[in-house]
């Protein structure tokens, strides 16, 4: 008998968002109704522009995740939206984080029963488990077995969401979701976020992008890269760099320079790493006697 992640029915005529963006990664894993919906987004954005964002974020994630282990002495990981990357010539965020911590316990959660059911067959034991969460009901994925028996969660524990909280729209109080996963993880936990920033973006693209995910029977927001900061702050994370462009975020006195492609105008995905600082106690008024 299946369990309750296994994929029952796959409808091959529907696009996913896992499978347009391992098409703008050039993956392997698609069906037709991926790329069909994805090569529309790409053709509302610049083809190329697409592809480098996409390639671009999912380095950074990698980079940041690795950076957000070392600098924080963090040995437990949560990767939520593992997504579909059977063919994806990089390495993967689980792998960079086994770099920098190779004793790390790293986890993988994803709401997609055909993601899933990828993520246990090719890419574990770099994974320690995967399971299934929606990043809409972080208590959930708290909650989950496969979590609480591995997690320490008196610990810190590094959670990744790159390129997930644009896929949430506003009325599911995106900072809501972050804040109540700041509180459910021990001080001194961090945060690697991504997300699609209209900021400098023409509005005819942001208007189609959106369109063309809606078509999907999706949801996509673009923020600007204020909106995105007031996410984190009113969240209750600290930022440990600012928010940057995906293709050069590095971490605090750092360059990259691994990207080598023409300037991107026509689509932009901002990232950063933060960290959870302990909440204040208040004792009485703060008046002086």
């Amino acid at each position: 008998m299946p369990s309750a992640d296994s994929p029952q029915q796959l409808d091959l005529t529907a696009a996913t968002s896992a499978g347009m963006y391992n098409h703008y990664l050039s993956g392997k894993d698609t069906t037709a109704a991926d790329r069909t919906a994805a090569d529309a987004v790409m053709a509302a954005a610049g083809g190329w522009q697409t592809q480098a964002i996409a390639v671009e974020n999912f380095k950074f994630a990698g980079r940041a995740a690795r950076y957000g282990v070392h600098h924080l002495r963090i040995r437990q990981a949560l990767d939520i939206g593992v997504g579909r990357l059977h063919g994806i010539p990089h390495q993967t965020v689980e792998q960079r984080i086994r770099e920098a911590m190779p004793d790390a316990v790293v986890l993988g959660c994803d709401n997609d029963a055909v993601v899933l059911a990828g993520a246990r067959g090719l890419r574990q034991p770099d994974y320690d488990a995967v399971f299934k969460g929606d990043a809409r009901d972080p208590e959930q994925i708290f909650a989950h077995p496969e979590l609480t028996t591995r997690f320490d969660l008196t610990q810190p524990v590094l959670i990744v969401l790159a390129a997930v909280l644009h896929f949430i729209p506003d009325d599911h109080d995106p900072a809501a979701i972050l804040r109540r996963m700041r509180e459910l993880v021990a001080p001194g936990s961090g945060l690697v976020l991504s997300h699609a920033c209209c900021t400098g973006i023409p509005a005819r693209v942001v208007a189609e992008i959106t369109e063309r995910y809606r078509a999907t029977g999706g949801s996509f927001t673009f923020r600007s890269l204020s909106d995105i900061e007031q996410v984190l702050t009113d969240a209750g994370w600290s930022l440990l760099a600012p928010l940057d462009d995906v293709q050069s975020w590095a971490p605090p006195g750092e360059t990259y320079d691994g990207y080598t492609g023409g300037p991107i105008a026509s689509l932009r995905c901002v990232g950063t790493v933060a960290v959870s600082r302990p909440t204040p106690v208040c004792s009485g008024s703060g008046a002086r006697p």
